[in-house]
């Protein structure tokens, strides 16, 4: 009887809710990487959108205007990942924040031995589990050309949202039926496992340019972001995961339902390659144990009690609300209340 009910609700949304088409064809024409997608699957995307829109609460903090196109290119960006997946794939949270760029939320958290750390740095983009998405628009522009910047900002941030909707972020998302854990866990442990020996030692031999890894040496980091870094890669140059690890590839293919790939064009592919891969990254960012200091897992195992954010504003992630950081919040969630947090640090491919 619900599944009725939430189907009948979601044909009534779009019955009764519509983007302009001169909206969505500027918002389309943005994002290079939809070529790829047939007229019948651009408009599941749309529809997709639409009822994105009407779940979450797009709004901006320190009083940023988030304008109809900017939360069109954002909803779009994050509904590609669930094109084929369920539903409700980002049910259990209201939210996506918009900075107009870099932040600095000041993170107070307590480890498993009652000392509390406190993590205060500027960064692109994050987001929480059971919380709001959090993203640098300035960022998002940015990144919204992935052979130039060489990474997908709004696809990071929510395939962490995925990987979060079976409990903190690991790396390992709510596979779809059918689908061996077991084997997605082998493969992936795998190919993280040679991705950062490959790391290490281009970092350790220099960074040279002419071994520079394709994939951003941030994906290193965790098991995590290397399952939201892939994420970007998989939808932003399909051809370069595929050739880089074929049996990853195959696992992220199999849970999101497609395979851009096997449709794509190998242009994409050189394009990538002549623009130096991972030496769009600046040897400035740091090697990748410093990024490690800076990152989500600096955290480890942790209970988070509150968040400042760079506005002044305090807020628990869990029960943010729709109306944004300008607004009064209410009081932070109890230590008890485990969150995980996984953020892209400022500066990722800067």
């Amino acid at each position: 009887m619900w599944e009725r009910f939430l189907a009948w609700r979601r044909r009534r949304i779009l019955a009764t809710h519509a983007l302009p088409d001169e909206l969505w064809d500027e918002a389309i024409g943005m994002l290079d990487f939809l070529a790829l997608y047939r007229d019948d699957e651009v408009q599941a995307l749309r529809d997709r959108v639409v009822l994105f829109l009407q779940d979450k609460s797009i709004v901006g903090a320190q009083e940023f205007t988030v304008t109809p196109l900017m939360r069109v290119v954002i909803a779009i960006q994050a509904c590609v990942l669930v094109l084929y997946l369920e539903p409700d794939a980002y049910a259990g949270w209201s939210n996506v924040v918009v900075y107009p760029d870099e932040f600095r939320p000041r993170i107070e958290y307590e480890d498993e031995a009652g000392v509390v750390h406190v993590r205060d740095h500027e960064i692109a983009g994050e987001a929480w589990e059971g919380g709001p998405v959090l993203l640098s628009w300035a960022d998002v522009e940015r990144s919204r050309d992935f052979s130039a910047a060489g990474m997908n900002l709004v696809i990071h941030e929510f395939a962490h949202k995925l990987d979060m909707k079976n409990g903190a972020p690991d790396g390992i998302p709510g596979l779809r039926p059918g689908m061996s854990a077991r084997a997605w866990q082998r493969v992936a442990e795998a190919a993280y496992t040679d991705f950062v020996r490959r790391v290490e030692a281009w970092e350790a031999a220099g960074e040279p340019e002419a071994d520079a890894p394709l994939i951003d040496p941030y994906a290193a980091d965790a098991p995590e972001e290397f399952f939201a870094v892939c994420s970007e890669v998989f939808f932003a140059a399909p051809e370069v995961l595929r050739d880089a690890y074929p049996e990853y590839h195959a696992q992220l293919a199999a849970y999101y339902g497609q395979d851009l790939a096997a449709r794509g064009d190998a242009s994409v592919l050189q394009e990538f390659r002549r623009m130096g891969g991972a030496q769009r990254y600046p040897s400035s960012r740091g090697s990748i144990n410093a990024r490690r200091s800076r990152g989500s897992q600096d955290q480890g195992d942790t209970r988070t009690r509150s968040v400042v954010a760079d506005d002044g504003y305090r807020y628990a992630p869990p029960i943010l609300r729709p109306y944004g950081l300008g607004s009064a919040l209410p009081t932070p969630a109890p230590a008890s209340r485990r969150r995980s947090v996984s953020s892209t640090p400022r500066g990722r491919w800067r």
